[in-house]
């Protein structure tokens, strides 16, 4: 039998993607044993990037865009706070695995899968509309 649900440590945003995603894999008949960690590698980065975003949308309410978006370095020079980063490197391995499982319409025409998953297309980009705050 095939993990349907979630990974335990998924917040309650992370585990509506993933079962909007794993519904569009089954659809497309993708889903097999061997995607099940790719789509947890998948949602773990939304999440990542996601909370990171959102300590960067705090820090911006409570301190303003300096606090927000830099930090001072080990020398005491400012740099790009590591939250950006983080985000940063999240949301491109989100892309990828993304890519990798044949989300999106434009990765299922690359590899000439069948669209019949798309009716799925924009409750996958509501749910994930969030994670890029």
């Amino acid at each position: 039998m095939l993990p349907t649900t979630p990974p335990s440590d998924l917040d309650g945003e992370s585990r509506a993607v993933w079962r909007i995603a794993l519904a569009e894999l089954q659809l497309v008949g993708s889903w097999t044993p061997a995607t099940a960690p790719l789509l947890a590698l998948y949602v773990r980065a939304l999440q990542t990037a996601r909370l990171a975003r959102d300590r960067i949308a705090r820090r911006f309410e409570e301190r303003g865009e300096a606090a927000a978006y830099f930090a001072l370095g080990s020398t005491g020079q400012v740099v790009a706070h590591v939250d950006l980063g983080v985000a940063r490197a999240a949301e491109a391995d989100a892309a990828a695995y993304a890519a990798a499982l044949l989300l999106s319409p434009a990765a299922r025409r690359r590899a000439a899968v069948a669209q019949a998953g798309d009716a799925f297309d924009d409750d996958l980009d509501l749910a994930i509309s969030g994670f890029g705050r």
